[in-house]
């Protein structure tokens, strides 16, 4: 599917998808750019990441919860 680009800056940008992995964007870059040398997820559909470490968890409850089991459509 088609994705989302906004330019931040002249080194960064962020992108959207709506499927894929982050390996797609990494090919993507390189095939239009160069190497990727930073990459972070800030979302998984409508939970925010945040500052989760590297295989960090957090809870998911409240709204987001709600949202989210809405999306999968099991609430």
């Amino acid at each position: 599917k088609k994705c989302k680009v906004e330019i931040l800056g002249n080194r960064s940008f962020c992108i959207i998808l709506t499927e894929g992995k982050k390996h797609q964007i990494r090919r993507m870059c390189s095939a239009l750019f160069q190497e990727v040398e930073d990459l972070k997820r800030v979302r998984i559909m409508n939970i925010q990441l945040s500052d989760l470490a590297p295989g960090g968890y957090r809870a998911i409850e409240g709204q987001e919860l709600e949202d989210f089991l809405r999306s999968l459509e099991l609430a």
